[in-house]
């Protein structure tokens, strides 16, 4: 991959904190009536760290030895499977067929805290943000990882979220796949979220102009990004996808699909298995 422009220190500093080893505990649960195949563990656990809020996750793991490829998933906001169990399937056949490890944390704004239409939601996408990169440094620490091979996946509020995360630390992040992500924060907060009075909803929008995921695209390593978009959006319109698309590095790979929003699609699971193959293979 080659580099892109590094990301500038004011987009940078909104993301400081204070890099301790995450600790993680098991919950004692498993994910019943969900995907299992022969020589995957399925754990459901709680990642820690000194002034974070806890991290409910699942990790996925295969049964052989060593350090593996892994990949970080991050989950959409939908009709179904709108939590950390969305990409859970993908994550066990991709222990079972390739042995690498996943790790699916459950995010919190704004599937459990939602958009109130202030600065406190800002301040909520900076926070779920550094609680990414704690499970980002818990995932590049395990003892079953090759750090210098990890991927992410992110769906809709997952995929802007990834778009962030990938920018920010481009030194781990091999490979990146972003699917059906809007350009901005503000419009499906404001779309589907919020009754603003119309005077308000562009200082609003406004204050999310250094969060943009538009503001990140460009930062992500050049030939380490698949865009993903369905050809029935009605979330993602065409305007969005030319902004997305013209906002990452160089020529991103970009995909389309005769599917809806909820990309639920054989073809583009496959694509993006591939391109992640091909990102984590072995140096």
């Amino acid at each position: 991959m080659t580099p892109s422009p590094p990301l500038p220190p004011a987009l940078l500093r909104q993301f400081d904190y204070l890099r301790h080893p995450v600790m993680e505990t098991s919950l004692a649960r498993t994910a019943d009536g969900g995907p299992t195949r022969a020589g995957v563990a399925i754990a459901e656990v709680r990642l820690r760290a000194p002034g974070q809020d806890p991290i409910d996750a699942y990790l996925v793991t295969p049964a052989s030895a060593g350090r593996h490829p892994a990949v970080l998933w991050l989950h959409w906001e939908g009709e179904a499977h709108a939590d950390h169990s969305h990409f859970l399937a993908e994550a066990v056949d991709l222990a079972a067929d390739l042995g690498w490890v996943s790790v699916l944390p459950r995010m919190v704004f704004p599937f459990v805290r939602r958009p109130i239409g202030d600065g406190r939601d800002r301040d909520a996408v900076i926070t779920q943000v550094i609680q990414l990169r704690r499970v980002l440094d818990h995932l590049a620490a395990r003892n079953d990882v090759d750090s210098s091979r990890i991927g992410l996946v992110g769906h809709d509020y997952g995929g802007m979220y990834g778009a962030m995360l990938a920018a920010i630390d481009p030194a781990r992040i091999s490979g990146s796949v972003l699917v059906a992500i809007d350009a901005t924060w503000g419009n499906w907060f404001v779309t589907y979220f919020l009754r603003l009075p119309e005077e308000e909803i562009v200082p609003f929008t406004a204050s999310f102009d250094t969060l943009q995921p538009t503001a990140f695209l460009p930062h992500l390593p050049r030939g380490g990004l698949m865009f993903q978009f369905a050809d029935d959006d009605a979330y993602v319109g065409d305007d969005a996808v030319t902004a997305v698309v013209g906002a990452g590095p160089g020529s991103p790979a970009v995909r389309h699909y005769p599917t809806d929003h909820g990309m639920d699609h054989a073809v583009a699971r496959s694509d993006r298995r591939e391109f992640l193959a091909k990102r984590l293979a072995q140096p």
